[in-house]
């Protein structure tokens, strides 16, 4: 998968591949080009000024929010999410998502928040979902 030609992830001041990979699959798999806002992403090599995105340092560093609620995901949320081990908010309420509760986000040990309501998430949570000693809002 590339950025429009453009190597995400890979020159100074970006967020490493691995992120950026997480990101591209998040949006391939919540059909992201029907997204109301879907400014920069997959346009730009710099994930950090995609829309909703949000680093550690501003236009660098790693990922630690994730703000898409009410933007028309649809689908279901890819397991490279949790690649995003320094993501500390993931806000993707009021959308489409349609598929059982994301078990990859317990591999993501520096949330604190979560926010899926209002989509059509089904099942239990996960048993393991202790491990997130951060997270305070689910």
């Amino acid at each position: 998968m590339g950025v429009a030609g453009l190597e995400c992830g890979d020159g100074p001041g970006e967020i490493p591949l691995y992120e950026c990979n997480a990101l591209e699959a998040l949006y391939d798999r919540t059909n992201g080009d029907d997204w109301d806002n879907g400014d920069g992403w997959l346009d730009t090599s710099n994930p950090c000024n995609w829309y909703g995105v949000t680093c550690t340092d501003g236009s660098s560093g790693n990922v630690k929010r994730l703000d898409l609620d009410g933007n028309n995901l649809s689908g279901s949320l890819p397991t490279q999410l949790s690649n995003l081990s320094n993501l500390q908010r993931l806000h993707v309420q009021h959308n489409q998502l349609d598929s059982s509760f994301p078990d990859q986000i317990v591999h993501i040990p520096a949330l604190r928040m979560v926010s899926i309501n209002n989509n059509d998430i089904r099942g239990t949570l996960p048993d393991d979902l202790d491990q997130l000693t951060n997270l305070r809002f689910l």
